[in-house]
């Protein structure tokens, strides 16, 4: 929690001090394979938040902040390093992540003061479904 999320309430001037922490459950596993020069990896994850925090309002410019219920993200990454030679090594990863909600809520983000509502099973904002990272790296 950051103090811009603090700093307005909806009904008065003041912070906010009804918001609350957001706490997260963490599980990972992966392995490791190192053959004829390629380092490759896997990993699979699942992260499970409470108090996850959200656009309460967002009116005039002025965004309040408030918490929802759970949220899920799972996924998993593969990945493949190796050294190319003459100073050369290339890298690639791919993560595919689902971030849900698991709750449904409403949040105000019109300047008509009109109620959105979040179903459950709606996608986090900001959450990439697949990312594709490649390097080619040159080392003296």
């Amino acid at each position: 929690m950051c103090a811009r999320e603090l700093a307005y309430r909806n009904d008065r001037s003041g912070l906010n001090f009804d918001l609350e922490a957001s706490r997260s459950r963490h599980a990972e596993v992966g392995v490791k394979h190192i053959a004829a020069g390629v380092r490759l990896t896997a990993a699979a994850f699942h992260v499970i938040t409470e108090n996850e925090i959200v656009v309460d309002q967002n009116t005039g410019g002025r965004a309040t902040f408030k918490n929802v219920g759970h949220t899920k993200r799972t996924g998993f990454e593969l990945g493949a390093d190796q050294e190319l030679g003459g100073g050369f090594g290339a890298r690639a990863a791919w993560t595919y992540l689902r971030a849900v909600f698991e709750e449904g809520f409403n949040t105000v983000i019109t300047t008509t003061n009109a109620v959105v509502s979040v179903p459950a099973g709606a996608t986090l904002p900001g959450t990439a479904k697949n990312q594709l990272y490649g390097e080619l790296r040159y080392r003296q």
